[in-house]
C-alpha cells in the first residue's frame, strides 16, 4: 500500500521531532548488553553450518580456574563517580598473561583466510583511549574491506560503525543504498535509508524506502555476528577460552553503542486518523515482532504495537518473553570453567542462527 504525500509528511514531522522527546524508551544495560544477530538463511552455506553437538564423553573436562568464574556482569561505574567519592577510580589491573592470549586471537583473526575474520579484526581494534586519528583510519580499512564484498556480514558491520557518526561520517562508498543490494530481503537497510530520507526531507526517498521495509522478510542487525570468528579462532585451552570471553565482551560492548531504532520512532505517534500511516507503522510493528533477530529489537516491535494498537501484551506473551530473558541473563554468569565453554558455545550459536531463535529454543 503506497504512502500518501500527507502522510510521508505527517511521518517526516514526527522523525523531526523525535530527538526532543523519544517515543520509545531506551533499552536497559542489560538489554542492550545483548545485541542483534546473523539469521542463517543470510550467510554463505559454508559458513551457516552450526556443528553438532559433541557427546559429553568426548569433551575434555577442564580444569577449575578462578578466571573463568564469572557471577555478576560487569557493573556500570557513573562518568561523575570518582568526583562523588573525592577520589580517582584506580585502573584495572593489566594482566600480561591475559593481554597476550587476547593479542594471540586477535592475530589469528587478522591471519585468517575468512575475509570477515580478517574485518573484526580491524573493528575490535578500538577503545576509549582510541583518538579520532585511530578511528578515521578504523573507518577506512573497514570500508576497503567492504568494497569489494558480498558478504553482508562484512559490508554491515563497515557500515553500521560509522552510520551517522558526526566526528568520521562513512566513506562515500559505503551506503545503506548498497546494503539492500546485497541483501534486499533484510528491512534494515531500507529502515536506514527511511531515516536519511527523512533528514533530508525526502519525501520521495521515505516512500521507496517504507514501501521496501513492507516488503522485507526479516529484521537483521547482526550485532552478534562477530562472535564467531572470535570464537572459532580460540582453541580449548583455559587461557584462550578467558581471552575469548574478554574478545567476546568488547565485541558486545561496541555492536551495543551501534545499536540504533532508526525507523522505528518515527511510527511511534502514528494514529488511526491517517490509516494509511497506521497501517504501514502496523506492518513494521508486526516485522520487528515476529522476523528479527534480536531480543532487544522484539522488544521495541512490541511496544511499538501496543502503541500504536492499545492491546496488551498477552499474558502468554509476557511469560515466553520472561524465559527468553532468564535465559539470557544464564549467559552473564560461570562457575567454573567447563560453564564458560558451554556458554560460550551458546554464543557462537546466536552468533549464526540468532540470539531470539537460540534464547527461544534455551528458553523452552
Amino acid at each position: 500500500m503506497a504512502w500518501s504525500v500527507a502522510g510521508l509528511l505527517i511521518v517526516a514531522a514526527i522523525w523531526l521531532a523525535r530527538r526532543a522527546e523519544p517515543a520509545l524508551p531506551t533499552a536497559t544495560a542489560e538489554t542492550v548488553a545483548r545485541a542483534p544477530a546473523v539469521p542463517a538463511q543470510s550467510v554463505p552455506a559454508s559458513r551457516a553450518r552450526v556443528d553438532a553437538p559433541v557427546p559429553a564423553s568426548a569433551v575434555a573436562h577442564l580444569a577449575n580456574d578462578p578466571r573463568c568464574v564469572i557471577k555478576d556482569p560487569p557493573k556500570t561505574i557513573s562518568a561523575d563517580a570518582s568526583a562523588d567519592s573525592g577520589s580517582p577510580v584506580p585502573a584495572p589491573a593489566v594482566d600480561p598473561r591475559a593481554q597476550a592470549s587476547r593479542a594471540r586471537l586477535l592475530a589469528r583473526l587478522a591471519g585468517s583466510a575468512d575475509p570477515y575474520a580478517n574485518a573484526v579484526a580491524v573493528w575490535l581494534d578500538v577503545d576509549v583511549e582510541s583518538d579520532e586519528a585511530h578511528l578515521a583510519g578504523r573507518e577506512r580499512k573497514l570500508a576497503s574491506m567492504a568494497a569489494s564484498t558480498r558478504d553482508p556480514r562484512l559490508y554491515s558491520l563497515a557500515l553500521r560503525s560509522c552510520w551517522r557518526h558526526p566526528a568520521h561520517p562513512c566513506d562515500p562508498g559505503l551506503s545503506a543504498r548498497r546494503w539492500t543490494e546485497l541483501e534486499p530481503a533484510n528491512a534494515l537497510p531500507w529502515l536506514m535509508m527511511f531515516d536519511e530520507a527523512a533528514e533530508r526531507g525526502d519525501l520521495s526517498g521515505m516512500h521507496e524506502a517504507m514501501f521496501h521495509v513492507t516488503q522485507a522478510r526479516r529484521l537483521a542487525e547482526r550485532a552478534d555476528a562477530p562472535l564467531q570468528p572470535i570464537l572459532d579462532a580460540a582453541s580449548g585451552d583455559v587461557d584462550s577460552l578467558v581471552a575469548a570471553r574478554a574478545l567476546a565482551e568488547r565485541a558486545i560492548g561496541i555492536s551495543a553503542a551501534e545499536v540504533g531504532t532508526y525507523g522505528v520512532t518515527a511510527c511511534s505517534r502514528a494514529t488511526t486518523a491517517n490509516a494509511n500511516v497506521w497501517q504501514q507503522c502496523l506492518g513494521l510493528a508486526d516485522l520487528i515482532t515476529r522476523r528479527s533477530d534480536s531480543l532487544l529489537a522484539i522488544s521495541l516491535g512490541e511496544t511499538l504495537h501496543q502503541r500504536l494498537t492499545g492491546e496488551p501484551k498477552s499474558a502468554e506473551r509476557a511469560a515466553a518473553l520472561d524465559r527468553m530473558l532468564k535465559a539470557q541473563a544464564a549467559l552473564l554468569a560461570a562457575s567454573n570453567c567447563d560453564e564458560l565453554r558451554d556458554e560460550l558455545a551458546v554464543l557462537r550459536r546466536m552468533a549464526i542462527e540468532g540470539e531470539a531463535a537460540v534464547l527461544q529454543d534455551l528458553a523452552r
